[in-house]
């Protein structure tokens, strides 16, 4: 039988009513429902705007601009 359970308050709060008799013993293994994941889209659009003052030829010219010297 698998339920589904939020905890309020440190206790847990079952979704729908169980029909077990008061008393019966149960065991609960935890696992978490994993949260959704952003696209990696949403993920990137977090550094939108970011870098709108690097140079035009920034990708060009990623050496000099790290190292201070011209590519070689």
């Amino acid at each position: 039988m698998i339920l589904k359970a939020k905890v309020e308050n440190g206790k847990l709060a079952l979704e729908e009513p169980l029909s077990l008799p008061d008393g019966t013993e149960v065991t609960i293994d935890l696992n978490p429902t994993p949260k959704e994941k952003n696209t990696l889209g949403q993920r990137l659009s977090k550094f939108s705007g970011r870098f709108d003052d690097l140079p035009p030829d920034f990708s060009e010219k990623l050496d000099e601009y790290l190292y201070g010297r011209p590519d070689e």
